[in-house]
């Protein structure tokens, strides 16, 4: 895992869990039933990064408010895998928050890491669920 200095005062910023998600204290909880459709809101940066970006966290909110909906979010890990909220909860709608145009790429390569094609015409109805490795 690369070393992460404070811009302030250059002195070593830790991380002091592999999976913040374990670590991460909820903002609010919803009950979660079977018939809802299960989202992720992908933010294609490092969550230390992502995370300051309320828009995401506002989008996914918003999701769990709605009937019949269940979201979740996924951020890039430090070595660009695939981090996600809920790891075995497969998506059957993904929703994309960019801060900024340099984040286009990063979201590909997130699509790719989910198993869902990147390109449209690869996608076949069969596919349903993309499997998350």
């Amino acid at each position: 895992m690369p070393n992460i200095e404070s811009i302030e005062n250059n002195r070593p910023l830790a991380i002091s869990h592999s999976n913040p998600f374990e670590v991460e204290r909820p903002l609010y909880s919803k009950e979660f039933h079977s018939s809802d459709i299960p989202t992720t809101v992908v933010v294609p940066d490092f969550y230390h990064v992502a995370l300051p970006n309320l828009g995401h966290q506002m989008i996914e909110h918003q999701l769990n408010q709605t009937p019949g909906f269940s979201a979740d979010r996924s951020y890039l890990n430090q070595d660009f895998s695939l981090l996600k909220e809920q790891p075995g909860v497969h998506p059957e709608i993904i929703f994309i928050s960019m801060s900024y145009e340099g984040s286009y790429i990063r979201s590909l390569r997130m699509l790719d890491l989910m198993g869902c094609p990147v390109r449209r015409q690869d996608r076949k109805p069969e596919d349903g669920r993309y499997p998350l490795n």
